[in-house]
């Protein structure tokens, strides 16, 4: 990493928990009670609170006020925890999350024609009782839920969006994927997503999608219009693969490659035990059809033939790396441990858990692959392990901000690298080996 590459991470750290602090409370009104501790200073200690120790308390809280120079009681920090502090630290997330580090992308040819590699997925957040109310699950009536409709650009390591929802809305209601349908940019994203007006949408914005096949939806020939049956066409495949361009759905008429593999017969029937058990839960029974299409793995895009079938394949498997980060943010930064507090307690932690989400996510972005690549998990940890000397930095006035900022990524390229990549190829090189 360059030195200009180095100042310009450690002052996005300082832009997200300083400049950002006073725009956004500004805007929050939430300047009515400062006393001992200063709006500035209240957000600093509970991101970094969030970042330092797995277990968030006030009391925990009130230990790291102190070390950023503000002596003030655990009782004191819960009262200034109100409905104005949850605006404000909503709305420096969603600030934090525009500013991007202009970091290398990844050495891989084939990608570097798109704008953006934009994998987009939704996690669910269990939450307590005293917030069912306004955030609705859609199994357990009993606890809240939260859903958060991630999108994350794998080219760049960072995040694009994170918007929240109540955990019963449908991702199919989501508008967040078609936000991300610039030119040239490339979406992959699962069937919860899938709607024939969103993929012609993405196509008439001049960008790529990867999916899957949504078995209910109609194919037609591209040249004659004539509604095609795929269990047959599939039928008739003597071989492991199939590729054909298809109009798709009646209405819509998007033009795709559709692309399928042959399972496993183990994998096969493990996928049909699975569609036996959401129709019996559901009160129908499992088609014919979607019994036989089991057999194959199917996807839907509307990249070239450039792309090889295999190609397409791993593209779409590049969806478990937001998998990756939801785990991190939930077992590194214990997103969803609450206790029973106030609602606006746990709002409070909640989204300064995930402000410091995003600064770690920043800090892996400007690591992510120099030489060698990096580990998300292993990133997390090292960057929890120095949050107590960044709080010294922050308490003189952010003094020698770019020495810690060197410090930090010279441990991350030492200790944060991934390891048996010779015996256990990671996504990456994968992509890397294409071709």
């Amino acid at each position: 990493m360059s030195q200009k590459q180095s100042n310009t991470f450690g002052q996005k750290w300082q832009h997200r928990l300083s400049e950002l602090v006073k725009k956004a409370e500004y805007i929050a009104q939430s300047s009515q009670r400062t006393g001992k501790m200063s709006v500035e200073q209240l957000v600093q200690t509970l991101v970094l609170g969030c970042l330092e120790q797995e277990k968030t308390s006030l009391r925990l809280w009130s230990e790291v006020a102190a070390d950023l120079g503000c002596d003030i009681t655990a009782s004191s920090i819960g009262e200034r925890l109100t409905e104005r502090v949850v605006m404000l630290l909503y709305t420096i997330l969603q600030w934090s999350i525009q500013q991007k580090l202009d970091v290398s992308r990844l050495p891989v040819k084939k990608l570097e024609r798109f704008s953006g590699v934009i994998l987009y997925d939704a996690t669910l957040l269990t939450l307590p009782p005293i917030l069912k109310q306004i955030f609705q699950g859609s199994r357990d009536k009993t606890m809240g839920q939260m859903k958060l409709q991630v999108a994350y650009d794998y080219s760049q390591a960072q995040l694009q969006s994170v918007a929240i929802h109540e955990g019963i809305e449908p991702d199919q209601k989501d508008r967040g994927l078609l936000e991300q349908a610039v030119k040239d940019a490339l979406l992959i994203f699962d069937l919860g997503y899938f709607d024939q007006g969103v993929l012609a949408e993405i196509q008439a914005r001049k960008a790529y999608f990867v999916t899957r096949y949504q078995s209910q939806t109609s194919l037609y020939d591209w040249e004659t219009g004539t509604n095609l049956d795929l269990v047959k066409e599939l039928q008739a495949v003597e071989g492991d693969w199939f590729e054909a361009d298809y109009k798709l759905g009646r209405n819509a008429q998007v033009a795709v490659r559709l692309i399928a593999r042959r399972v496993s017969q183990q994998e096969s029937e493990k996928r049909r035990r699975a569609v036996r058990q959401r129709a019996k839960s559901s009160g129908y029974t499992a088609s014919q059809r979607s019994l036989i299409l089991c057999d194959w793995e199917i996807l839907i895009t509307n990249l070239s033939d450039e792309w090889a079938a295999q190609e397409i394949m791993d593209l779409y498997r590049l969806r478990w790396q937001i998998e990756l980060v939801f785990k991190a943010w939930k077992s590194y930064l214990d997103l969803a441990d609450f206790g029973y507090w106030r609602a606006e307690r746990i709002l409070c932690q909640l989204y300064a858990t995930l402000i410091g989400a995003v600064l770690c996510q920043s800090a892996f972005a400007s690591v992510r692959y120099m030489q060698s690549e990096a580990s998300l998990f292993k990133a997390f940890r090292i960057i929890r392990r120095r949050i107590s000397s960044l709080l010294a930095v922050i308490r003189r006035n952010w003094w020698r901000l770019g020495t810690w900022t060197r410090d930090l990524k010279q441990v991350l390229l030492k200790f944060g690298q991934q390891q048996n990549l010779e015996t256990a190829p990671s996504t990456l090189q994968r992509l890397m080996n294409w071709g």
